[in-house]
């Protein structure tokens, strides 16, 4: 088996989940840097933005970047040539996916405000908007919830409704929601990557713990999955079906259990 390219989940996956110190363990960067060495190319595959990715790196514990960053759990950004820890885009497909979700969220506009006011007169979720949006600031870009419970209530609930809208979707990670186009999400970001690279599903690693990293888990944009400890059931679900790896330890540990067994 040739290793050619890792996709990494950051929050819970490299490091901790929020509440927890987030530094990479010694253990990990040490695997990385003999991953880099040996020519295999390493993405992080997030839900944050660039600029919320290089703020966290400021904390992790190490000097060295990845060398791609799929963040917003859908955009493929490579390394800038003129600045340090700065990204640009990588290929079209950043534009074609801002399209994409522009000509949706047009459409859907009106079944989101009605969606949101419902959730939030229901179970007092906390909207959040697209106030980059100059045309409509109140446009709703996603919402978050104070219990998991809540969220469970609130996805149900919209796999309900969203069908009155083709191609609306959503990410979810823990008790935070994103609206966003079924088109693009952490998988198909992984697989524009891997085209650009001319890497095949079958030499790429991904490894994720939480439900937005489920679309790059389930063996079809990566054929190698792994999960750590800490993962939630689902995941753990997916990857078992995938025939991946389910590390015994928890984060960054767990991703060089998974990694030391696949090299």
């Amino acid at each position: 088996m040739s290793l050619k390219l890792i996709s990494t989940d950051f929050d819970g996956t490299l490091v901790p989940a929020w509440d927890a110190p987030q530094r990479f363990c010694d253990e990990l960067v040490e695997l990385l840097q003999e991953i880099r060495r040996r020519g295999i190319v390493w993405a992080v595959n997030t839900g944050r933005s660039p600029a919320l990715l290089e703020e966290a790196w400021g904390t992790v514990g190490v000097d060295f970047h990845p060398d791609y960053a799929l963040t917003s759990e859908r955009d493929v950004f490579r390394p800038c040539s003129q600045r340090k820890g700065a990204w640009v885009d990588f290929g079209d497909w950043n534009t074609r996916g801002f399209r994409a979700h522009r000509e949706l969220f047009d459409t859907a506009l009106p079944h989101l405000r009605q969606a949101v006011a419902y959730i939030k007169a229901k179970i007092g979720a906390r909207i959040l908007y697209n106030f980059d949006h100059v045309n409509d600031p109140s446009e709703p870009a996603g919402l978050t919830t104070k219990t998991e419970a809540d969220m469970d209530w609130v996805v149900a609930y919209l796999d309900e409704i969203r069908t009155a809208v083709p191609k609306l979707h959503y990410q979810r990670n823990s008790i935070y929601l994103r609206f966003c186009h079924e088109d693009y999400d952490k998988g198909t970001a992984l697989s524009e990557l891997a085209r650009l690279l001319d890497i095949k599903a079958d030499e790429i690693f991904a490894v994720g713990d939480h439900y937005n990293d489920l679309p790059m888990l389930g063996g079809r944009h990566a054929v190698h999955v792994a999960c750590p400890a800490n993962a939630i059931r689902e995941v753990k679900d997916t990857v078992r079906s995938a025939d991946g790896f389910l590390a015994k330890r928890e984060d960054g540990y767990g991703v060089v259990d998974a990694l030391k067994r696949l090299l």
